[in-house]
């Protein structure tokens, strides 16, 4: 194997593990397990039959250990949000940040001792007074938008949308992802909330299974959750958290406003079955064939043509950093997760963090939940 070879290589691993960061969501089943799981409409009937059979994938399984751990009162209330990070975060505050934040990912040799996940997850989970469920969304299964990167896409991908979405319960999460939450190497949030919130939750996501523009098959960060046009993990999970009272002020603070390199922005004349390519304002679908090579996506000057467009995301690494603060002002001392959270020296951390702060504090109890191992910080009632 030749120099080149070496470079090609580390190049193909590098696009790879960057476009599922930049993704921030649970890696597909392999092509082999089949396609993703039917979700049921709910049957004619009694309303509360009929919310429990469309519900049932969700939450028919026992739970995974890292929420049966988490000891919530088996009377009241509950959301779960349960992030499993990257190694090292990848930071979206400027092109130049997000091109190093590629190298880290692809440079670090002990990133797998420290996290089962080559991308990052946000699963939400529930306790209505017994009734407890988990889920998450999930897509790209056949890792189109990775080939569609090493072929010359650049970053496009990251910001186009798949039609091969689907949901994930408990019974599908990655076991690599539950064995991390469970040992204490994830980043996991549960508050209170009232029967009347759970509920609403909980039919959030029926009509969410159920509407006819079916939203589950759409994946993608751009897409509009609340329209019903489909979404990402990140985008999904904190949606259906609004619905149980997680307010407006914490979610969009938890949102970054992203710019987008014209220098990294590809595309090709054939467009993969499935996928709609991202497209800047202005430019158009019948221009020639715009090729980014792999050596430009990791060591070019991405300002070089300037700012294609500036993007709304939500930010998993917004929602990483602001819960550590949390844990910060909750008196747990300084551990992984704040050597590994973005400082607050960027304004959009700052930002995320005094909003998740001015919304815990409504709560006059927080606690440890099983401190010597999922260390999940838990905010109550009472």
């Amino acid at each position: 194997m030749t120099i080149h070879d070496v470079a090609a290589s580390a190049g193909r691993r590098a696009m790879a593990v960057f476009v599922l960061a930049m993704a921030a969501c649970a890696p597909p089943p392999a092509p082999g397990d089949g396609p993703p799981p039917t979700r049921a409409f709910a049957p004619a009937g009694d309303a509360v039959a009929a919310l429990d059979a469309v519900l049932a994938p969700y939450e028919a399984a026992p739970a995974p250990r890292f929420l049966a751990r988490l000891d919530l009162a088996q009377d009241r209330h509950y959301v779960v949000l349960a992030q499993v990070p990257t190694a090292d975060p990848i930071d979206l505050s400027g092109p130049e940040a997000a091109r190093r934040s590629l190298g880290r990912a692809v440079i670090d040799p002990f990133g797998r001792l420290r996290s089962q996940a080559k991308i990052g997850h946000l699963m939400i989970g529930w306790h209505c007074a017994g009734v407890s469920g988990i889920v998450s969304k999930s897509g790209d299964r056949v890792g189109t938008g990775v080939r569609m990167a090493l072929s010359g896409w650049g970053l496009t991908p990251f910001l186009s949308s798949f039609s091969d979405g689907f949901l994930v319960g408990a019974d599908e999460i990655p076991a690599g992802y539950a064995t991390q939450l469970r040992t204490g190497r994830g980043s996991v949030l549960a508050f209170e909330v009232s029967a009347q919130d759970c509920t609403d939750l909980r039919l959030a996501l029926v009509d969410y299974i159920r509407h006819p523009d079916q939203p589950a098959g759409n994946y993608g960060m751009l897409l509009d959750t609340p329209g019903f046009q489909g979404d990402g993990c990140l985008t999904f999970a904190l949606w259906l958290a609004g619905r149980a009272g997680l307010p407006r002020e914490v979610r969009d603070a938890l949102t970054r406003s992203v710019e987008v390199p014209a220098e990294v922005i590809g595309w090709r004349a054939e467009v993969p079955e499935g996928v709609r390519p991202y497209r800047p304002p202005g430019w158009s679908p019948d221009a020639p064939e715009r090729r980014v090579s792999l050596a430009r996506l990791r060591f070019g000057d991405w300002q070089a043509e300037g700012i294609a467009d500036r993007v709304e995301i939500i930010d998993g690494e917004l929602l990483f950093a602001a819960v550590t603060h949390l844990r910060s002002l909750g008196g747990l001392r300084a551990d992984w997760r704040t050597r590994r959270a973005l400082g607050a020296d960027d304004p959009a951390v700052r930002r995320a963090q005094t909003a998740m702060e001015r919304w815990a504090r409504s709560f006059p109890v927080w606690r440890l939940a099983d401190a010597g191992a999922v260390s999940a910080l838990v905010l109550e009632r009472r």
